[in-house]
């Protein structure tokens, strides 16, 4: 199916940049970004998203509810909405991927109802690589060093994380040993919200959010076997509180996003910065954003962005620090960025958007 085309109102602010710009940015006077829009793709999916990964700019898979995943393989021209054979009751709440044909799907839920699945064939045929034995067991997300190493991450077992290992392309995912894995306070967990709670980097760094009683980040520098902490001064202390998502610069600074998921528009506490890899962290005040579960960064119409969504709507910035705008559109649950710069994002009923530079 092809993506949904210009429609008026993104004529109408295309036409007024065009008219006003002069090759200076004029923002509208609510302050929104004219820039910036989100399309909308016209999918047969129809269950909420929380999993999304583009490894090129044509590629864009979607992990859904009731074993469901959307593919497109045309840089969102026409889009396939399948079921992994037996897994019609999972949810899908990350998706690694690394070209139209080798991609790993995590579901999330308790016990065995936490899985991972991978595909070589584009999705024609799925090996499920992993079941969780553990009636406590919950995957939160999976990350990738590389095609072959990786770590998940899941709610914590007998009061500490819980945490998965490959070195083989997910042949065999180990648990490692209880006491590498950090322990955690009575009530603190992570989310599996949008598969971004967990972050990867060069030589083997790793970075896990948390939140519910606690709002800290886990870091590691050798693929998971030590870990240091570091709290975070986001929202916290209830069940649905805390840190939901991290960004992670070539420099080793980091953003983490979060707040309340049940009270999705209270804008304290929602956003926080660190210059030292995690080491330890600044609130950001004044960014007016709510709850988010996904922070990224890119590079549009020849600027940098950063762009935060929640379930509730979505912000653009700059700097990433001091000034952030909403932007026009629904909600979206998850996000990610090509290599070109193109950001998806996937949400609530099946929603698939692009985000798109009005002005090139």
């Amino acid at each position: 199916m092809n993506f949904i085309s210009l429609r008026p109102t993104h004529i109408f602010l295309l036409i007024t940049a065009l008219l006003c710009g002069c090759g200076q940015e004029h923002p509208q006077a609510d302050g929104v970004p004219p820039e910036l829009s989100w399309q909308l793709q016209e999918t047969t999916l129809k269950t909420g998203s929380r999993g999304i990964s583009t490894p090129d700019d044509n590629t864009i898979w979607v992990g859904s509810q009731r074993g469901q995943y959307a593919l497109s393989t045309n840089g969102g021209g026409s889009w396939a909405v399948r079921t992994v054979e037996g897994a019609d009751s999972l949810d899908f709440r990350d998706v690694a991927a690394f070209s139209a044909q080798n991609a790993f799907l995590m579901s999330a839920g308790p016990g065995e109802r936490s899985r991972i699945y991978k595909t070589v064939d584009g999705g024609s045929t799925w090996t499920l690589q992993y079941r969780e034995s553990d009636p406590n067991g919950f995957l939160n997300a999976i990350a990738f060093w590389s095609p072959e190493s990786a770590l998940a991450v899941g709610d914590p077992i007998g009061g500490r994380l819980f945490l998965l290992r490959t070195a083989d392309g997910g042949a065999n995912w180990t648990p490692l040993p209880r006491e590498n894995c950090p322990e955690m306070a009575e009530g603190e967990y992570g989310f599996a919200a949008s598969g971004t709670n967990l972050a990867v980097g060069k030589k083997g760094r790793a970075w896990i959010a948390t939140g519910g009683t606690v709002a800290r980040v886990l870091r590691s520098s050798d693929y998971g076997q030590t870990w240091m902490s570091a709290e975070v001064p986001l929202q916290q202390g209830a069940p649905a509180k805390g840190i939901f998502s991290l960004f992670v610069d070539e420099d080793a600074r980091m953003w983490a996003v979060g707040g309340d998921y049940q009270t999705p528009q209270d804008t304290s506490a929602t956003l926080a910065f660190s210059e030292n890899g995690g080491v330890s962290w600044q609130r950001l005040s004044g960014a007016g954003m709510g709850y988010r579960s996904c922070i990224v960064r890119t590079r549009l119409g020849g600027k940098s962005w950063w762009i935060a969504a929640g379930s509730e709507g979505s912000s653009a910035s700059r700097d990433g620090r001091r000034t952030w705008f909403p932007l026009q559109g629904p909600g979206f649950h998850t996000l990610s960025v090509g290599p070109g710069g193109t950001v998806w994002a996937a949400g609530a009923d099946g929603r698939i958007g692009r985000l798109v530079a009005l002005i090139p």
